[in-house]
């Protein structure tokens, strides 16, 4: 099995975690699909508006997406157009990225931690002093978050009225949130902890059926998953947890994994994130 030793380890590649590598030269990512930004990426979680950011680094990515026409002067992503921009940036800043890689294990050391990952290339280990989880379910400790809300995303392109006024006769507790292009909407249907995706998709076609009998407004695209809201279970977690929810927006959640500092202030290296 090959080892890999590191400062810091992330697990989940998310935007806080791009900030914080980016801040943190050395630091090793590990995520568990194929891509990046997977808080948005995957489920297609919309954006709240984008305000300027507060660290150097946020500043750059900032004008990064600027340069790219990604962010509108209104503060609007382009989502879409981010999944493989974003990618661009990590090649340029020399990111140190481990995609595909499923976590199998993760314990604590002498040292600090001990992660075991399954790789396309076998299994690999990885020593680090810090370890920081950015992903939803917390996966370097398996049930010490508990899952509260989630969310399927819909994406609709050719409304030019916001379709909420049709869909909340059959369902209140929707969201919509404008897209990056005229007339995009995003539709956020909520669901419990528990329910399971396929049903949620039945309940979300059903729910539109009755609201567009006609077909004046169709879905273009429903997320690959659920956008998970956790909370602390109240079980003690291994090691530092920031959860995709904690910011409203990518360039939010960039900059605040660029300022973040990880401490030991019990003894546990990487456990606090100040």
């Amino acid at each position: 099995m090959q080892t890999i030793f590191v400062e810091t380890l992330i697990l989940g590649a998310s935007y806080a975690a791009l900030g914080y590598a980016a801040a943190h030269p050395g630091t090793l990512i590990v995520e568990e699909t194929e891509g990046t930004g997977v808080e948005y990426a995957g489920n297609m979680r919309p954006s709240d508006l984008v305000d300027l950011p507060v660290t150097e680094l946020g500043k750059q990515f900032y004008a990064f997406l600027k340069e790219h026409e990604l962010v509108t002067e209104e503060g609007r992503l382009d989502l879409c157009g981010m999944t493989t921009a974003v990618n661009r940036y990590a090649v340029a800043h020399k990111l140190w990225i481990l995609l595909d890689a499923a976590v199998v294990s993760v314990k604590k050391s002498d040292n600090g931690y001990v992660v075991e990952c399954r790789t396309n290339s076998g299994l690999r280990e990885i020593q680090a002093r810090i370890l920081l989880d950015t992903t939803s379910r917390r996966i370097s400790s398996r049930g010490a978050a508990a899952v509260t809300r989630q969310w399927l995303h819909v994406l609709c392109s050719e409304a030019m009225e916001d379709p909420y006024h049709q869909l909340k006769e059959v369902n209140g507790d929707i969201i919509t949130t404008p897209g990056f292009w005229p007339g995009e909407w995003t539709v956020s249907f909520p669901f419990s902890g528990e329910t399971k995706l396929p049903e949620a998709r039945l309940a979300v076609e059903r729910q539109w059926r009755a609201a567009f009998p006609g077909g004046e407004t169709l879905i273009d695209a429903v997320g690959f998953d659920f956008d998970e809201e956790a909370v602390d279970s109240g079980d003690e977690g291994i090691c530092a947890w920031v959860g995709p929810h904690r910011y409203g927006n990518p360039v939010a959640a960039f900059d605040g994994g660029a300022a973040l500092s990880v401490n030991d202030r019990e003894g546990v290296p990487g456990h606090d994130v100040l």
